[in-house]
Protein backbone atom coordinates (compact mmCIF):
# COMPACT_ATOMS: atom_id res chain seq x y z
CA UNK A 1 0.00 0.00 0.00
CA UNK A 2 1.48 3.46 -0.75
CA UNK A 3 2.12 6.11 1.77
CA UNK A 4 -0.94 9.00 2.02
CA UNK A 5 1.93 11.62 1.89
CA UNK A 6 5.41 11.35 0.35
CA UNK A 7 7.30 12.89 3.10
CA UNK A 8 6.47 14.08 6.75
CA UNK A 9 6.89 17.71 6.01
CA UNK A 10 3.57 17.11 3.97
CA UNK A 11 2.16 15.30 6.90
CA UNK A 12 2.94 17.75 8.66
CA UNK A 13 1.60 20.30 7.02
CA UNK A 14 -1.86 18.56 6.57
CA UNK A 15 -2.17 17.68 10.43
CA UNK A 16 -2.18 21.48 11.36
CA UNK A 17 -4.36 22.59 8.87
CA UNK A 18 -6.92 20.37 10.17
CA UNK A 19 -5.99 21.10 13.73
CA UNK A 20 -6.74 24.90 12.69
CA UNK A 21 -9.53 24.38 11.04
CA UNK A 22 -10.91 21.83 14.71
CA UNK A 23 -10.03 24.87 16.46
CA UNK A 24 -11.57 27.17 14.55
CA UNK A 25 -15.09 25.33 14.90
CA UNK A 26 -14.37 24.56 18.54
CA UNK A 27 -13.89 28.34 19.30
CA UNK A 28 -17.13 29.08 17.12
CA UNK A 29 -19.07 26.80 18.44
CA UNK A 30 -18.52 28.01 22.06
CA UNK A 31 -18.96 31.89 21.15
CA UNK A 32 -22.77 30.84 20.72
CA UNK A 33 -25.23 33.04 18.89
CA UNK A 34 -23.32 35.93 16.78
CA UNK A 35 -25.30 38.72 18.93
CA UNK A 36 -25.37 40.77 16.38
CA UNK A 37 -27.58 38.68 14.20
CA UNK A 38 -29.87 38.71 17.24
CA UNK A 39 -32.80 40.97 18.22
CA UNK A 40 -32.23 43.43 20.54
CA UNK A 41 -35.10 43.14 22.68
CA UNK A 42 -34.04 38.81 22.67
CA UNK A 43 -33.91 37.54 26.21
CA UNK A 44 -30.84 35.44 26.16
CA UNK A 45 -30.64 32.94 29.44
CA UNK A 46 -27.73 32.70 32.10
CA UNK A 47 -25.93 29.55 30.56
CA UNK A 48 -26.23 31.07 26.80
CA UNK A 49 -24.22 34.32 28.13
CA UNK A 50 -21.83 32.82 29.86
CA UNK A 51 -21.29 30.55 27.30
CA UNK A 52 -21.28 33.55 24.73
CA UNK A 53 -18.46 35.50 26.65
CA UNK A 54 -16.34 32.15 27.90
CA UNK A 55 -17.27 32.77 31.53
CA UNK A 56 -18.84 30.38 33.96
CA UNK A 57 -22.23 30.57 35.07
CA UNK A 58 -21.05 31.27 38.57
CA UNK A 59 -18.76 34.30 37.60
CA UNK A 60 -22.51 35.83 36.21
CA UNK A 61 -24.06 35.00 39.69
CA UNK A 62 -21.06 36.69 41.47
CA UNK A 63 -21.69 39.22 39.04
CA UNK A 64 -25.33 40.12 40.10
CA UNK A 65 -24.39 39.72 43.77
CA UNK A 66 -22.01 42.08 43.76
CA UNK A 67 -24.08 44.67 41.97
CA UNK A 68 -23.21 46.57 38.63
CA UNK A 69 -20.92 45.36 35.38
CA UNK A 70 -23.98 43.54 33.30
CA UNK A 71 -28.02 44.07 33.52
CA UNK A 72 -30.13 41.39 33.82
CA UNK A 73 -33.75 40.60 34.44
CA UNK A 74 -35.28 38.59 36.72
CA UNK A 75 -38.38 36.84 35.38
CA UNK A 76 -39.33 35.04 38.65
CA UNK A 77 -37.82 33.14 41.52
CA UNK A 78 -35.19 30.87 39.32
CA UNK A 79 -35.27 32.43 36.34
CA UNK A 80 -32.59 34.72 35.18
CA UNK A 81 -32.37 36.79 31.25
CA UNK A 82 -30.21 39.31 30.23
CA UNK A 83 -31.30 41.25 27.05
CA UNK A 84 -29.03 41.21 24.18
CA UNK A 85 -28.72 44.57 23.54
CA UNK A 86 -27.50 44.68 27.70
CA UNK A 87 -24.68 42.40 26.54
CA UNK A 88 -23.67 44.41 23.06
CA UNK A 89 -23.49 47.14 25.85
CA UNK A 90 -21.33 45.39 27.78
CA UNK A 91 -18.77 43.86 25.34
CA UNK A 92 -18.87 47.84 24.01
CA UNK A 93 -17.98 49.20 27.65
CA UNK A 94 -14.81 51.05 27.34
CA UNK A 95 -13.99 49.01 24.30
CA UNK A 96 -12.75 46.43 26.67
CA UNK A 97 -15.13 43.52 27.20
CA UNK A 98 -15.50 41.65 29.89
CA UNK A 99 -12.00 41.04 31.13
CA UNK A 100 -12.17 44.63 32.26
CA UNK A 101 -14.72 43.43 34.67
CA UNK A 102 -13.56 39.68 35.79
CA UNK A 103 -13.45 39.64 39.63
Amino acid sequence: MAPLYSNPEEFYARLEMILKKVLEDLQSTKSGADLSKLPESQLLSEKEVAQYLGLSTRTLQAWRLRGGSLRYQKLNKRSIRYRVTDVRKFLDLDGQGPTSHAA
